[in-house]
């Protein structure tokens, strides 16, 4: 059983359509909170299992400061996911870990959708690593891009059920979400607030659009014209209406411990958004996309 778990929804959405049971998926929510987590272990901001004979990454050494200088910068330690801990985890055969890294500079944000190599992603068999970088570069806490610097988190994995946000939805789905939004007495219960879960997750369903578009699966393709697939989603655990809040953290109620609860890994993705990344489903070694949502 999970150390931290999500409660029931408010309002069951299959009872909406009996159909949108059938667009169901399992994602992980990753639960991060502050520990200290080896390279053997899923984390947030922890220590990678890196090879020691393959070179750690470099951004591309395009930055949003010239104070950042023209040199690639080392990417910093973002999301360790071990297959085992997060079954529905997207990844290529033979495949056991997922490991995700970031640059230091706003570049993650750009409003350009490919990563662009300030986000990259490395798929690897755990097995196959031998010797263990020991010494990899220190991520630079001192710098004013601080809060896209994680901090050093364990996580408790918990696999959710989602269903697709209305840009995802089929037309008829979509008219019998609009009917029951309307028929509905509590505003906050929003249809895409509840289908897809808050929080660092992986797998799954991608978050409703928020200030782009337009949306849908015709939107999201990689530039090789393949369809795109949610991987892992950055953002605060549970927002204020509380509805994805852990039932665990409940009773936490003083300002320390509800931040803590609340955004954990300590990353503020576009001040307040979540970022979504999302891989190429006709190729593995294509680039991840990423969006602002």
């Amino acid at each position: 059983m999970p150390s931290l778990t999500t409660s029931a929804r408010p309002v069951a959405l299959e009872g909406i359509d009996p159909r949108i049971v059938g667009l169901a998926r399992q994602a992980a929510r990753l639960h991060p909170r502050p520990g200290s987590p080896t390279v053997l272990e899923s984390s947030v901001g922890g220590p990678m299992l890196w090879p020691a004979d393959e070179p750690w990454p470099l951004c591309p050494g395009e930055h949003a400061l010239d104070q950042d200088g023209p040199d690639p910068l080392p990417l910093i330690a973002g999301v360790q996911v071990y297959l085992r801990d997060a079954p529905s985890l997207p990844h290529p055969p033979g495949a056991d870990l997922l490991q995700m890294m970031w640059c230091p500079t706003l570049g993650i944000e750009a409003d350009d959708h490919t990563a662009d190599g300030h986000l990259q992603v490395f798929w690897r068999a755990s097995s196959d690593v031998k010797t263990v970088l020991a010494d990899p570069p220190a991520p630079p806490h001192e710098r004013m891009w601080a809060e896209i610097v994680p901090a050093r988190c364990v996580v408790n994995p918990e696999q959710i059920t989602e269903y697709p946000t209305v840009d995802w939805l089929p037309t008829e789905l979509v008219e019998a979400v609009q009917r029951c939004e309307a028929l509905g007495e509590d505003p906050t219960y929003t249809y895409n607030l509840l289908a897809v879960a808050q929080g660092i997750k992986v797998g799954g369903w991608a978050g409703s659009a928020s200030f782009w578009g337009p949306a849908g699966p015709d939107y999201f393709r990689c530039k090789c014209g393949a369809a795109l697939d949610a991987l892992i989603q950055l953002e605060d655990e549970w927002d204020g209406t509380e509805i994805w809040r852990p039932i665990e953290d409940a009773g936490k109620t003083s300002y320390d411990d509800r931040r803590l609860s609340q955004s954990a890994a300590d990353l503020d993705i576009g001040r307040g958004y979540a970022l979504q990344t999302y891989y190429c489903t006709a190729d593995w070694t294509h680039p991840i996309a990423r969006y602002m949502q």
